[in-house]
């Protein structure tokens, strides 16, 4: 498994902004994001264990459609994974299904909220267990965010040069559980300013989720008891088309961008799931095989 296009000298979160616990765990999540061996070393963990772990646990319940619209054109570049947010386990399986299942991408990031993950001695193993540590770079929602938070998207920006590495982001920037899961909260203009900011060749690709919960016992149950399992709540997709950075510029600022993103493309693959039309995906040969 080949890594390429590593920045000789990456991007750093700046150490004296760093508070208490912070200290030691940021620089420890860059050192393996940000180089080729521990790229690989999540990798291995996401491929062979925490993936194996999700497909074997939510396998039966997937219901995929729209696939083939981005296995028909492999990126150039890295891609941005961009959905609607129903649960904290949206992105994990999300990667496992295109990973694991289907062969594509094979570096793998997911920003999250540095209180917990990052402050929170828990918060590491969590990512571990479930991502390899690929839970990075952490956005900062207190006083810092706004010198921190360019600095984690400068990072991103940097592994998207990458051939196959792929960022899953949620343009709400928080869960929300409304009972329809084709309402969605306000968009936020994070995934604008990557948009202008990053490669125009890099693709963008929507994608619309329903099914999972924030209840990871209740997922273990829809597996393994066998009442539940018959009726366990199927975890639907609908991916769509990938879009170019350098094309979705046209659309105005970062804010109607992300508008763009979740209230129109995000929307009408919504609007293809209530019809539960599925089409069906080539299995391709696994990253590295």
């Amino acid at each position: 498994m080949k890594i390429e296009s590593i920045p000789t000298q990456p991007t750093q979160m700046p150490r004296a902004s760093l508070r208490g616990f912070e200290r030691a765990i940021v620089p420890f999540h860059e050192k393996l994001n940000q180089t080729a061996l521990g790229q690989r070393g999540i990798a291995f963990w996401q491929k062979y264990a925490a993936g194996q772990f999700v497909r074997w646990l939510t396998r039966e319940r997937w219901r995929i459609q729209g696939l083939e619209r981005i296995q028909a054109a492999p990126p150039k570049r890295g891609t941005i994974l961009v959905s609607n947010h129903r649960s904290f386990f949206d992105m994990f399986v999300t990667l496992s299904v295109l990973f694991v299942e289907y062969g594509m991408y094979r570096n793998l990031f997911f920003p999250v909220r540095s209180t917990f993950f990052y402050t929170n001695p828990l918060g590491p193993i969590v990512s571990g267990l479930f991502s390899g540590f690929s839970m990075w770079p952490p956005v900062f929602r207190d006083s810092r965010r706004t010198t921190l938070n360019p600095i984690g998207v400068r990072q991103l920006l940097e592994v998207l040069e990458q051939p196959g590495s792929c960022i899953g982001v949620h343009p709400e920037g928080r869960r929300h559980s409304n009972a329809d899961p084709s309402l969605f909260l306000p968009a936020k203009p994070g995934i604008g300013h990557m948009v202008h900011d990053t490669h125009p060749d890099t693709m963008i690709v929507p994608m619309f989720i329903e099914g999972l919960n924030n209840d990871f016992m209740d997922q273990v149950w829809m597996r393994v008891i066998p009442a539940r399992r018959r009726n366990a709540t199927p975890i639907r997709w609908v991916f769509g088309d990938p879009m170019r950075a350098g094309d979705l510029r046209e659309k105005g600022d970062a804010q109607a961008i992300a508008n763009y993103i979740l209230h129109e493309k995000i929307a009408e693959l919504a609007s293809e799931a209530e019809t539960g039309h599925q089409t069906p995906p080539h299995r391709q040969a696994s990253a590295g095989d």
